[in-house]
């Protein structure tokens, strides 16, 4: 129930999305650590923003992968040095945050996602959008760009993180993966290893929270 209210909620944001590409996380953190056991390993480089959110490296750190960071630039992403540590380094995966970046509060621009999805999908580097915070913007009149997945809802190069906590409630630790529902299976075998699944009651209180989530 709860993998088909994600789905439709976003959908609703302009990422048409089945159940079957929703994996339910405890969070958007707990998501990250599954996509690097999953798709990363000792030795193997991950692409980041410089500054990023710190425990996002931690779990980096964690799968003994290193991290290769492209320095923000005072206005927003470097997208050419982006380019270039993609080809040079040819990373694992790569991690970024594309709404209210953390701890800058830049939002990349609509073009610039579209030139971001082109770059992951020609350097077959599987991309990570943290959604965690996105949604949160206090300008009522900022004009939104569309969801970096929204320029692949296949989910075959852009994979997307969110979670319950920051626009609901930081004790809800509920989130979700967004990816092709062939990595979503693999992602739910190796987490039987983990915890198995995420509690049901704080599943169900997430269905309803997202069937009023833009009056919330």
């Amino acid at each position: 129930v709860l993998r088909a209210a994600i789905a439709a909620h976003l959908t609703a944001r302009g990422v048409p999305t089945v159940a079957d590409q929703v994996l339910v996380t405890n969070g958007a953190q707990h998501a990250w650590t599954l996509l690097l056991r999953v798709l990363a390993g000792p030795g193997d480089r991950v692409l980041t923003e410089h500054p990023t959110y710190p425990a996002a490296l931690d779990a980096v750190r964690a799968v003994g992968a290193r991290a290769v960071p492209v320095p923000m630039l005072p206005g927003g992403w470097d997208l050419d040095m982006l380019e270039a540590t993609l080809r040079q380094a040819a990373p694992r995966l790569a991690y970024l945050i594309a709404d209210h970046q953390n701890p800058t509060g830049l939002t990349l621009p609509a073009a610039q996602r579209e030139r971001l999805v082109a770059l992951a999908r020609a350097s077959r580097t599987p991309l990570v959008i943290d959604e965690t915070i996105a949604g949160l913007h206090l300008d009522p009149g900022l004009i939104v760009p569309p969801p970096v997945a929204a320029l692949d809802p296949d989910g075959e190069t852009v994979i997307t993180t969110g979670s319950m906590s920051k626009a609901f409630w930081a004790g809800l630790r509920i989130g979700w993966i967004r990816a092709n529902p062939a990595l979503v299976q693999r992602l739910a075998a190796a987490r039987m290893a983990l915890d198995i699944a995420s509690p049901v009651f704080e599943q169900l209180v997430a269905v309803e929270l997202l069937a009023d989530a833009a009056t919330i």
